[in-house]
């Protein structure tokens, strides 16, 4: 089949088991047509990734199980798109992986690698201020 399917992460989450069996059985049966994206913006519920559990390379490791993989700016649209086009035109019968890195709360100055905002819910001052942020980065 020539269906495309996607699997998004974050670098937090692949601290798990199942991830990993996953990957394994994607590389081991070549499914082609499956991309894992990574969001790795450094940070898991429990605080910054490296401190719960250190993952050097998440690239390094995806190809290790046999993925083709790319590490990109995960928030340069350009870059998205570039990768994912490079990654679906290969003639590699690999899985590929795609590592997004990220900046978690970007362009909300008071939300930027501040992980308290990773289970903490907006009031309308801070959805506002939030709200504002993000009006003015896109002008």
């Amino acid at each position: 089949s020539d269906q495309k399917t996607y699997a998004l992460v974050g670098d937090g989450e692949i601290n798990e088991g199942p991830i990993w069996e996953g990957a394994l059985f994607a590389a081991h049966h070549n499914l082609k047509n499956f991309m894992v994206i990574v969001d790795e913006n450094g940070y898991q519920a429990m605080g910054r990734t490296e401190d719960v559990i250190k993952l050097g390379s998440i690239q390094a490791k995806f190809e290790s199980f046999g993925f083709e993989a790319f590490t990109i700016d995960g928030h340069d649209e350009d870059a998205i798109d570039s990768a994912i086009s490079q990654l679906w035109v290969s003639d590699s019968t690999s899985p590929k992986a795609l590592i997004a890195k990220t900046v978690k709360g970007k362009g909300v100055p008071f939300m930027e690698h501040n992980n308290s905002w990773h289970y903490t819910r907006l009031d309308k001052q801070s959805y506002a201020q939030a709200l504002a942020a993000v009006a003015g980065s896109t002008s």
